[in-house]
């Protein structure tokens, strides 16, 4: 029983913040999040309801992160008017470096800065929604309901050609 407690209570240290939520699922709700933006204003998740959204988890030092910017702008500038909402949470640990990519890459839409409150070196909300590797991304409905986990380029386009009809 000691050896069950004492796993219990390394596996518990060495996840930190990951073992309180439930990772993504198809048709479910994604779980709600609120982090800062670059104004230092909070921004709710669930505050972008009634759109589709896109959340793209990404940092300044990923470079496939940063590669996928361009394909993002391209979707933004087609589905925005229409309905689509991106929210890029940044697993950044340096703010500096976040607000520098920002400016870098000139990207329109909504961002937030996760947060480190645990142990490890993962952020809390990409814990929480058991990311692995960025960039990840989220499609969810106008519910918040999680259409697509992670899906490529091409799945995404082809899901948000679906949704808009062009």
């Amino acid at each position: 029983m000691k050896l069950l407690f004492v796993f219990f209570l390394l596996t518990t240290a060495i996840n930190g913040f990951t073992q309180q939520a439930t990772p993504p699922r198809v048709h479910k709700e994604a779980a709600d999040f609120t982090l800062p933006t670059p104004a230092g204003e909070n921004l709710r998740l669930s505050s972008l309801r009634g759109q589709f959204v896109l959340v793209d988890f990404w940092a300044s030092w990923c470079e496939p992160c940063r590669a996928e910017i361009p394909h993002l702008k391209n979707l933004y500038a087609k589905y925005h008017a229409v309905g689509l909402e991106i929210l890029s949470v940044s697993a950044d640990a340096h703010p500096e470096a976040w607000r520098r990519a920002m400016v870098q890459e000139q990207m329109p839409w909504k961002q937030v800065l996760d947060s480190y409150s645990g142990t490890g070196n993962i952020s809390d909300v990409a814990g929480s929604y058991r990311v692995g590797s960025i960039p990840y991304t989220l499609l969810l409905d106008r519910e918040g309901k999680v259409l697509a986990i992670n899906p490529g380029p091409g799945v995404l386009d082809k899901q948000l050609k679906k949704i808009f009809g062009n």
